[in-house]
């Protein structure tokens, strides 16, 4: 009986715990794969130009 009760009282916070979580998943992930897809593009500019910049001081 009390297990149940407090199982009963502690479940409400949970939900609001879940429901929060969910929405910060979802408002975040789109921003993660952003950075990700920045990062990535960043990171091919940055090794295009140090390649460029060893050939022409090779030349």
């Amino acid at each position: 009986m009390v297990l149940s009760r407090f199982i009963f009282s502690h479940l409400p916070s949970r939900y609001c715990l879940y429901v929060l979580a969910r929405q910060i998943w979802n408002v975040d992930l789109p921003l993660i794969s952003f950075a990700l897809i920045v990062g990535k593009a960043c990171w091919v500019v940055g090794s295009v130009c140090l390649c460029l910049s060893i050939v022409v001081a090779l030349l």
